[in-house]
């Protein structure tokens, strides 16, 4: 008995330090390049709530609209700011921290659903995909967007195969409870609530995990069992939200009228997104090549980024998903055809998500779209990288009984040899598949994370020469955010209305940091100490425009001036 349990153990250590190594991967892909929070997306006013939380001050998160009361999130960068104190490599340990979770739980998901060998390629694809790679290392809601909603499934996926009625009951609840207080990470969390739906529907016609060996449980037992604790998780998750909101000072409702109130101002049809299709929204994230061209001097295989045939307007997010979201539906396609169930939940996972993004109302008062962040994708990224390692893990398995029958009749090594010869072709196809994903993903990746670094080259670099210098005070025009980012919140910093400060707000002991002004460095007798800073060029031309909406510098010219 001994010796039977050691060749189990023995693989159970072999996938354990497969997985390890998988995280390590990630992590070392993620912080390749590594520049900390930048424009994309609102990471510097996350990092900012971060240290409010930090510092004591949570209960002014309350007064800070929609993104303030992302609690979750805020609060997670605070934690990290307690542990490790207040620096840029800190702010993006909670992402991290929900990557690494992530990967974990893809595992569990994809080994529940088909075996060991789908959760570990499974883990690898979204470890390696751009986006993840672009966003586990930032200050942002999309990984931990993809962690809750994965866990959330996760929930319903265990309750689905449990062995008794209580658990089957606790990880239903666990599941719509985490998809509904995911609220707090981004509101768009509650639409995994929609797939979990779909397989408490799904539970309540077929026969689980507890009807085995006996007579099939009556709809009203299953009712119970899965339909009544989805609802009841939803009731908790809701309870749990109203309660902290008022815990920090607000009314039990403050952070649903918050949040319902931003989502009913229809702001995305008025601003530069436009009006966009229904249905086509995602179309540019996902599936980015229209045909071969020249970018860069690249290949074949270079990214073509459309001007018109994608509504939306950054062409950085072309390159989240390169080959990805073709690969995934070319093996989901090739799965539906060896008639490989376990990609049904997956499948369900991306579709109903990915219509209720493109399609689907932002508020419960009026119909309005959902704005086109493709950071909202994360919702069904997991599900992308389910298809791709379920898929691949079923090649690798004979369904049909009566070949299995046969080839256990026709054991000589003549019948042996062909099947060996063509379960290595397959391999070798698919490792060649994986690594042509992943270097495209690398090229993306680096060229979005350079090309995002440079945009805010001239503030790390003006940030870097405050902190050799410790000056009592800065003196900055317009947000000043960015610059405290960088240099971790240790100096005062003087906020000014007008892009240029009169003289006489200038003494002696401040630090002036604003826009290249040789005018006005000569009326104040000011000397230019550092910079001129600007925006270098990646490649013959950056995806990224020095718009300033944080900084206020159009141009990108910034120079740090002293009396």
């Amino acid at each position: 008995m001994k010796r039977s349990l050691e060749p189990i153990a023995d693989r159970s250590i072999a996938r354990l330090a497969i997985l390890i190594l998988i995280i390590v991967i990630g992590i070392g892909l993620s912080y390749i390049n590594f520049y900390g929070p930048s424009q994309l997306g609102d990471q510097y006013e996350y990092v900012m709530f971060g240290w409010q939380v930090h510092s004591g001050n949570a209960a002014d998160l309350m007064y800070d609209g929609v993104l303030g009361q992302k609690l979750l999130l805020n609060y997670g960068v605070g934690f990290f700011f307690d542990l490790f104190g207040v620096n840029i490599f800190a702010s993006t340990l909670f992402s991290e921290f929900c990557f690494i979770a992530t990967l974990v739980i893809i595992y569990e998901i994809g080994k529940s659903l088909k075996n060991n060998t789908a959760g570990l390629i499974s883990a690898f694809v979204f470890a390696v995909m751009p986006i993840s790679q672009i966003y586990s290392a930032q200050v942002n809601d999309g990984i931990p967007l993809a962690f809750i909603a994965a866990l959330s499934v996760l929930m319903a996926v265990r309750a689905t195969r449990s062995k008794t009625a209580n658990s089957a009951f606790a990880f239903m609840t666990l599941g719509s409870f985490f998809g509904t207080i995911g609220f707090l990470i981004t509101a768009e969390s509650l639409i995994i609530l929609l797939p979990i739906f779909a397989i408490v529907l799904y539970s309540l016609i077929s026969k689980g995990s507890i009807e085995k060996g006996r007579h099939g449980l009556g709809l009203k037992r299953k009712g119970v069992m899965y339909a009544l604790p989805f609802f009841i998780g939803i009731v908790v998750g809701l309870a749990a939200i109203m309660l902290w909101g008022h815990m920090l000072g607000g009314s039990y409702l403050s952070i649903i009228k918050t949040d319902g109130n931003w989502y009913s101002a229809s702001i995305w049809r008025t601003t530069s997104y436009g009006e966009f299709n229904i249905l086509n929204i995602y179309r540019g994230v996902l599936f980015p090549f229209y045909g071969s061209g020249i970018k860069s001097g690249a290949t074949l295989f270079s990214y073509v980024l459309p001007s018109g045939s994608n509504s939306l307007p950054q062409p950085y997010e072309n390159l989240f998903y390169t080959w990805f979201a073709y690969a995934a539906v070319a093996f989901a396609i090739a799965a539906v055809l060896k008639r490989n169930r376990a990609i049904i939940l997956p499948l369900a996972w991306f579709v109903i998500t990915l219509a209720y993004l493109s399609a689907g109302t932002m508020s419960l008062s009026h119909y309005t779209l959902i704005p086109p962040f493709a950071r909202y994708t994360f919702i069904f990224t997991p599900a992308l990288a389910l298809l791709i390692g379920i898929s691949i893990a079923g090649f690798y398995e004979n369904n049909d009984a009566a070949s299995k029958a046969r080839s256990r009749k026709k054991a000589g090594r003549e019948k042996r040899k062909p099947y060996g010869m063509k379960k290595i072709a397959m391999t070798v196809l698919f490792v060649a598949v994986l690594a042509f994903l992943t270097f495209q993903s690398f090229y993306a990746s680096t060229l979005v994370k350079n090309s995002a670094r440079a945009d805010i080259e001239p503030f790390i670099r003006a940030a870097q020469y405050i902190n050799s210098v410790s000056p009592t005070y800065v003196l900055q025009s317009n947000y000043f955010i960015p610059m405290q980012i960088y240099t971790g919140y240790k100096y005062h910093y003087i906020d000014i209305s007008n892009s240029t400060p009169a003289c006489s707000e200038v003494n002696s002991s401040m630090l002036v940091v604003l826009k290249t002004n040789q005018s006005f460095q000569e009326k104040c007798s000011l000397a230019e100490v550092a910079g001129p800073f600007t925006v270098p060029k990646i490649n013959g031309s950056n995806l990224f425009e020095f718009d300033g909406i944080w900084t206020g510098f159009a141009d990108g010219n910034v120079s740090v001036y002293k009396k």
